[in-house]
């Protein structure tokens, strides 16, 4: 996603900008907690999941390198 902004605004946000290793199941945010950051996953897919009442677990979204993850 970043690499389609135009060069101007590509530049303002540069220096906020920071990269980050990621292992399998990290968990990025909560939906009940507000987010403290956006993810542009370069080389990977993150998976949203939501935990229902019952404990389990389901897929409910997938973010790939042309999106954001908040």
């Amino acid at each position: 996603m970043l690499e389609l902004l135009p060069p101007a605004v590509l530049a303002r946000l540069e220096p906020h900008l920071e990269s980050v290793d990621l292992r399998r199941k990290d968990v990025l945010f909560r939906g009940n907690e507000p987010s403290r950051a956006c993810y542009f996953p370069g080389t990977a897919v993150i998976s949203l999941v939501s935990t229902l009442e019952s404990g389990e677990s389901l897929g409910v979204g997938l973010v790939g390198r042309h999106g954001l993850a908040p």
